[in-house]
């Protein structure tokens, strides 16, 4: 088997490593849906499985496998750019149109959804709900505080992008810069962001922005990335390290944590599951097709799984009495609803729309460029991040 055909057959694992970090997400902001962020004023529901806080929160560790996966695609895909087939440019170019239109209709939706609510409610004369100085702030990437004192856009899951945006800038300069020298590179810029917001910044949302210790674990995923570019990766243990993996994510979730440690407590376990799931693929170890699915979907149901919830929440609320039902079933059928919902937006909408863009953009170059190299198999079977 070609190197290229391998490596297209174990994008398959991290695909299905995808579906179930978008499905852990889904369920861990369910599951607050019904409990922490209940209308105080109504009682709540009951809980067996999702009435430990650990449980609930620990569902949020799909973003750092999110992370993780995206610092091993960056890698993944960047030999055309290390060897200048392909300017630095062009990768930016195509992970904005990856990530950015499909943000973009997310955010909006959550405006159009603050203002129906607001004016519908509300006196026409009174504030609005949301500032014009966010919604301008989440459109361009810019951190803000939300009105809970978290740095988060509009868009509340919105917040990875923007680390995911900072990352791509950050690997576009560096192999444009130091082509081979990409992890050490990168380590360099995210430890004096980093130093630099906790020593020199205040408490602005920038400073707290670039304190967040969260984006060492790209260079996890950078780092497995060039051990599979390398074949460094063998199928041997692939089960053993798999359960040690999930193991580590259990216990690092079983106790409290300093978020500045996120990156270690839970970074470091999807970094050995990312790496198992790798080995598995060269196992030949076959993925179902529903994670398969779920994985190719995974950035339109991370992006509009907390506006279904809650708006379904709503409505479900005034039509029939959620608390005769056990609030574990309950968070169960919002969530498997939030995940059809997302695979309807990514199959509607999601995939014609980024087939559009990326037409456009090759047609764009083709006029521009005499030369232009088209797209390669490896780049189109490359999905958006997620991370995601």
């Amino acid at each position: 088997m070609s190197t290229k055909a391998n490596a297209l057959n174990t994008l398959s694992s991290l695909q299905m490593l995808r579906g179930l970090a978008a499905s852990l997400v889904v369920f861990h902001h369910a599951a607050r849906a019904f409990t922490a962020n209940w209308p105080v004023d109504a009682a709540l529901p009951g809980f067996r499985i999702f009435s430990s806080e650990r449980i609930v929160g620990a569902g949020a560790i799909g973003v750092d496998i999110f992370f993780l996966i995206s610092g091993f695609i960056m890698v993944f895909v960047s030999p055309p750019y290390v060897n200048r087939e392909k300017p630095a440019r062009d990768f930016i170019i195509r992970r904005t149109i990856r990530v950015y239109p499909m943000y973009a209709i997310a955010a909006s939706l959550i405006v159009a959804i603050a203002f129906l609510h607001f004016y519908r409610h509300s006196s026409i004369d009174a504030l609005p709900p949301i500032s014009l100085s966010r919604i301008v702030a989440a459109f361009t990437f810019v951190p803000t505080f939300d009105e809970n004192g978290n740095v988060q856009p509009i868009l509340g899951v919105g917040w990875t992008l923007f680390y995911e945006m900072f990352f791509y800038v950050c690997f576009a300069a560096v192999v444009a810069i130091f082509r081979r020298r990409i992890i050490g590179a990168l380590a360099v810029i995210f430890c004096a962001a980093n130093a630099t917001a906790w020593i020199f910044g205040g408490h602005d949302a920038i400073s707290k922005f670039f304190a967040n210790t969260i984006v060492f674990e790209f260079l996890f995923g950078c780092a497995i990335g060039s051990l599979f570019q390398r074949r460094a990766i063998t199928a041997a243990y692939a089960w053993p390290l798999l359960f040690i993996g999930l193991g580590l994510m259990i216990a690092g979730s079983a106790f409290a944590f300093p978020e500045s440690a996120r990156f270690i407590f839970w970074g470091i376990p999807s970094m050995i599951v990312l790496l198992s799931c790798l080995k598995l693929e060269l196992a030949h170890i076959k993925c179902p097709q529903v994670l398969l699915l779920l994985g190719d979907a995974s950035y339109s149901i991370y992006l509009f799984h907390v506006i279904v919830i809650y708006e379904s929440r709503d409505i479900a609320r005034k039509l029939i009495d959620l608390l005769r039902f056990p609030g574990d079933l309950v968070v169960l059928v919002f969530a498997i609803l939030a995940i059809i919902s997302g695979t309807i937006v990514y199959r509607l909408v999601e995939a014609p729309l980024n087939s559009f863009l990326l037409r456009l953009y090759r047609g764009q170059q083709r006029l521009t460029e005499a030369h232009s190299v088209p797209a390669t198999e490896t780049e189109q079977a490359v999905p958006a991040p997620l991370p995601d």
